[in-house]
Protein backbone atom coordinates (compact mmCIF):
# COMPACT_ATOMS: atom_id res chain seq x y z
CA UNK A 1 0.00 0.00 0.00
CA UNK A 2 2.87 2.43 0.87
CA UNK A 3 4.43 2.11 -2.57
CA UNK A 4 0.76 2.98 -4.41
CA UNK A 5 0.38 5.81 -2.38
CA UNK A 6 3.89 6.97 -2.92
CA UNK A 7 3.56 6.29 -6.78
CA UNK A 8 0.50 8.23 -6.91
CA UNK A 9 2.00 11.09 -5.09
CA UNK A 10 -1.07 10.99 -2.03
CA UNK A 11 0.47 12.57 1.19
CA UNK A 12 -1.87 12.16 3.55
CA UNK A 13 0.29 10.19 5.58
CA UNK A 14 2.22 12.92 6.63
CA UNK A 15 -0.76 13.93 8.32
CA UNK A 16 0.28 13.23 12.42
CA UNK A 17 -2.04 10.64 12.78
CA UNK A 18 -3.02 8.66 9.60
CA UNK A 19 -0.98 5.88 8.82
CA UNK A 20 -0.57 4.38 5.79
CA UNK A 21 -3.87 1.97 6.19
CA UNK A 22 -5.90 5.01 7.28
CA UNK A 23 -4.95 7.13 4.21
CA UNK A 24 -5.59 3.98 2.05
CA UNK A 25 -8.97 4.29 3.47
CA UNK A 26 -9.43 7.71 3.15
CA UNK A 27 -7.91 7.49 -0.45
CA UNK A 28 -10.34 4.86 -1.42
CA UNK A 29 -13.99 6.04 -0.10
CA UNK A 30 -13.16 9.81 -1.54
CA UNK A 31 -11.94 8.56 -5.19
CA UNK A 32 -11.13 11.47 -7.26
CA UNK A 33 -10.73 14.74 -4.89
CA UNK A 34 -11.54 16.78 -8.33
CA UNK A 35 -15.58 15.69 -7.93
CA UNK A 36 -15.95 17.45 -4.51
CA UNK A 37 -16.03 21.56 -5.46
CA UNK A 38 -15.07 22.26 -1.67
CA UNK A 39 -14.12 21.02 1.46
CA UNK A 40 -17.90 21.49 2.95
CA UNK A 41 -19.05 18.96 0.08
CA UNK A 42 -16.58 16.17 1.17
CA UNK A 43 -17.58 16.70 4.78
CA UNK A 44 -20.92 16.21 3.19
CA UNK A 45 -20.44 13.64 1.68
CA UNK A 46 -18.40 12.12 4.70
CA UNK A 47 -21.25 12.80 7.30
CA UNK A 48 -19.58 15.23 8.64
CA UNK A 49 -21.64 18.10 8.56
CA UNK A 50 -24.41 18.28 10.98
CA UNK A 51 -27.91 19.10 10.01
CA UNK A 52 -30.01 20.77 12.12
CA UNK A 53 -33.21 18.24 13.72
CA UNK A 54 -35.07 20.50 16.06
CA UNK A 55 -38.71 20.85 16.98
CA UNK A 56 -39.83 23.86 19.37
CA UNK A 57 -37.20 25.50 21.98
CA UNK A 58 -35.29 22.11 21.74
CA UNK A 59 -32.28 22.61 19.05
CA UNK A 60 -30.03 19.08 17.96
CA UNK A 61 -27.81 18.22 15.07
CA UNK A 62 -27.40 15.00 13.28
CA UNK A 63 -25.03 13.52 11.60
CA UNK A 64 -26.80 10.26 10.22
CA UNK A 65 -26.10 10.31 6.49
CA UNK A 66 -23.08 10.02 4.45
CA UNK A 67 -20.34 7.32 3.93
CA UNK A 68 -19.99 5.96 6.49
CA UNK A 69 -16.58 4.33 6.33
CA UNK A 70 -14.55 7.53 5.34
CA UNK A 71 -16.89 9.11 8.68
CA UNK A 72 -15.17 6.50 10.75
CA UNK A 73 -11.53 7.20 9.20
CA UNK A 74 -11.41 10.59 9.94
CA UNK A 75 -13.23 9.94 13.55
CA UNK A 76 -10.12 7.77 14.10
CA UNK A 77 -7.77 10.71 12.76
CA UNK A 78 -9.16 13.27 15.08
CA UNK A 79 -8.99 10.98 17.95
CA UNK A 80 -5.10 10.03 17.32
CA UNK A 81 -4.59 14.22 16.81
CA UNK A 82 -5.63 14.65 20.12
CA UNK A 83 -4.11 11.82 22.37
CA UNK A 84 -1.06 12.32 24.07
CA UNK A 85 1.04 11.60 20.30
CA UNK A 86 -1.13 14.02 18.65
CA UNK A 87 -0.16 17.47 18.12
CA UNK A 88 -0.63 20.57 20.21
CA UNK A 89 -3.17 22.40 18.24
CA UNK A 90 -5.61 19.80 17.48
CA UNK A 91 -5.59 19.61 21.58
CA UNK A 92 -5.87 23.10 21.84
CA UNK A 93 -9.17 23.45 19.38
CA UNK A 94 -10.94 20.90 21.22
CA UNK A 95 -10.16 22.17 24.58
CA UNK A 96 -11.50 25.43 23.22
CA UNK A 97 -13.86 23.46 22.07
CA UNK A 98 -14.81 21.79 25.61
CA UNK A 99 -14.54 25.41 26.86
CA UNK A 100 -16.76 26.52 25.56
CA UNK A 101 -19.54 24.41 26.72
CA UNK A 102 -19.34 21.95 23.88
CA UNK A 103 -19.32 18.32 25.46
CA UNK A 104 -16.17 16.66 24.26
CA UNK A 105 -18.53 14.20 21.50
CA UNK A 106 -19.28 17.49 20.30
CA UNK A 107 -15.85 19.26 20.30
CA UNK A 108 -14.92 15.76 18.58
CA UNK A 109 -17.47 16.40 15.70
CA UNK A 110 -15.88 20.06 15.31
CA UNK A 111 -12.71 18.42 15.44
CA UNK A 112 -13.19 15.70 12.68
CA UNK A 113 -15.00 18.56 10.70
CA UNK A 114 -11.75 20.96 10.75
CA UNK A 115 -9.23 16.91 9.55
CA UNK A 116 -12.32 16.95 6.63
CA UNK A 117 -10.75 20.61 5.53
CA UNK A 118 -7.07 19.45 6.07
CA UNK A 119 -7.54 16.42 4.30
CA UNK A 120 -9.33 18.40 1.35
CA UNK A 121 -6.36 20.90 0.72
CA UNK A 122 -3.82 17.87 0.99
CA UNK A 123 -5.33 16.04 -1.68
CA UNK A 124 -6.40 18.88 -3.51
CA UNK A 125 -3.00 21.03 -3.80
CA UNK A 126 -0.97 17.36 -3.27
CA UNK A 127 0.99 18.94 -0.33
CA UNK A 128 2.12 17.63 2.89
CA UNK A 129 0.83 18.33 6.28
CA UNK A 130 1.96 21.34 8.48
CA UNK A 131 1.14 22.56 11.68
CA UNK A 132 -0.46 26.04 11.58
CA UNK A 133 1.36 28.72 13.16
CA UNK A 134 -1.46 29.79 14.82
CA UNK A 135 -3.40 27.54 17.70
CA UNK A 136 -7.34 27.46 16.20
CA UNK A 137 -7.65 25.54 13.45
CA UNK A 138 -10.54 27.65 11.93
CA UNK A 139 -8.38 29.85 10.12
CA UNK A 140 -8.06 26.93 7.60
CA UNK A 141 -9.37 28.67 4.52
CA UNK A 142 -12.07 27.10 2.57
CA UNK A 143 -12.28 27.45 -1.26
Amino acid sequence: MEAIMDEAGYTLTTASGCGTVLAAAMVGEIGDINRFRSPASLAKYAGCAPREHSSGKTQRHRNRGGNRRLNCALHRMALSQISRMGNDVARTYFAKKVSEGKSKSQALVCLRRQMVNIVYMMLKHKTEFVLPETDNLSTVKND
